[in-house]
């Protein structure tokens, strides 16, 4: 979620899809204080967090093409391939 606004729209305007109010709740204390954007990466996170062990994949969907929004969201869920240094 990019912000408070962002998450009630999805609520409001794509079928099929509702954020659950404890969410827009914690979506909106964020965005009163600036931090809307890190809350939606911290909810983002947990969510990976509690179905990682009963998924095999996840779709990250950056809004607005922000990829390095995306990427702080799978910070430390991709294993990162080991480098060499060549002598």
């Amino acid at each position: 979620l990019a912000s408070y606004r962002n998450a009630r729209f999805l609520t409001d305007n794509v079928p099929g899809m509702r954020v659950p109010d404890d969410i827009l709740s914690r979506m909106e204390k964020a965005e009163a204080t600036g931090r809307g954007q890190a809350e939606g990466i911290a909810i983002a996170r947990e969510t990976l967090t509690t179905f990682k062990e009963r998924v095999h994949g996840a779709y990250i969907m950056p809004q607005f093409g922000r990829h390095k929004v995306a990427m702080a969201v799978l910070d430390g869920f991709i294993e990162k391939p080991e480098t060499s240094v060549a002598e």
